[in-house]
């Protein structure tokens, strides 16, 4: 298993974000879920390989990055972008998980000369549907600091096969660190967002992973 580098970069935006990379080669991107972290990829950082050079940031307003008052999927795509320039990446494989997906979407449609292959993981091309609906109706009743109870049963929610207690308590923690704001704001671009029209013009390869268990979800592509 190879060992994880664990930095800080701050963008030429100004928005510093936090991150982990490993190994060598050309890069894989990895952009995370809701309220999550780069820790929510630790396990599978770990395990590529080492001829990748493997990063994952914490998205804005996530983890241990910045946390400004300007949230969006745009923005996020473009941190994305800002983030691949900074380390001199031209290209690289991006791979979304839930919210991640709809960035990686936004990275793809915007930017596609710098994505060479697309993987979708759990996402789709709008999360406009009743459970988001139902979940913002209870983020909108938050306040700092985010009680551990709501964050477990947030995390527990969108786990179908057993994980280890410390991977649990991990992501519970992580998503701790996200402000109310932040959990209402980033669940508002979730809704808000939609691809459909546009994913037409995407001809990079692209692999799309989805669960029976994936509720209220389609495939994106």
């Amino acid at each position: 298993m190879q060992a994880i580098d664990h930095r800080t970069i701050t963008l030429p935006s100004g928005v510093r974000l936090d991150y982990a990379e490993c190994g060598k080669g050309p890069a894989t991107l990895f952009l995370h879920g809701y309220t999550d972290s780069w820790r929510s990829f630790e396990p599978v950082l770990t395990r590529m390989p080492g001829d990748v050079r493997s990063l994952a940031f914490s998205q804005r307003g996530h983890g241990d990055s910045d946390k400004p008052e300007s949230f969006g999927i745009e923005s996020l795509a473009a941190d994305a972008v800002g983030f691949m320039d900074a380390l001199g990446i031209d290209e690289a494989v991006v791979v979304g998980h839930s919210m991640g997906g709809l960035v990686a979407q936004e990275v793809a449609l915007a930017h596609e000369w710098r994505v060479t292959r697309l993987v979708l993981v759990g996402t789709a091309d709008t999360f406009d549907v009743p459970l988001a609906r139902e979940l913002g109706r209870a983020v909108g009743e938050l306040d700092d600091p985010v009680p551990r109870e709501f964050a477990l049963e947030f995390q527990a929610s969108t786990i179908h096969s057993v994980v280890s207690d410390d991977f649990l308590n991990m992501v519970v923690r992580e998503s701790m660190k996200v402000p109310a704001r932040i959990w209402r704001d980033a669940l508002a671009a979730q809704v808000g967002f939609l691809s459909r029209d546009r994913l037409s013009l995407l001809t990079v390869p692209t692999l799309i992973v989805w669960g029976d268990h994936d509720q209220g979800r389609q495939p994106a592509l």
